[in-house]
């Protein structure tokens, strides 16, 4: 009779770590779920923001550019006219 118990128990302890482990798989697999979509929406975030510095950048260059134009026209011509 002593047999049939521990066999119980023992059946039952294996029962309640199997779930327990099952829990613990289920829990990480959700976390890294949530982990994920949170990167891909910082990704695409961090997409969004460099894409607006470079169309900053590139119309603060392109500004630049075109202030200098006249500037190095009036230069070369000064050069033209000294020369």
């Amino acid at each position: 009779m002593s047999d049939l118990g521990t066999g119980h128990l023992t059946r039952d302890a294996t029962t309640l770590g199997y779930v327990f482990a099952i829990a613990v798989v289920n829990q990480l697999g959700a976390q890294r779920r949530r982990l994920a979509e949170l990167a891909e929406r910082q990704r695409d975030e961090l997409a969004n923001e460099i894409q607006l510095a470079a169309e900053v950048q590139q119309g603060t260059l392109g500004a630049l550019e075109r202030a200098k134009q006249p500037a190095t026209r009036a230069i070369a011509y000064q050069g033209r006219v000294a020369g």
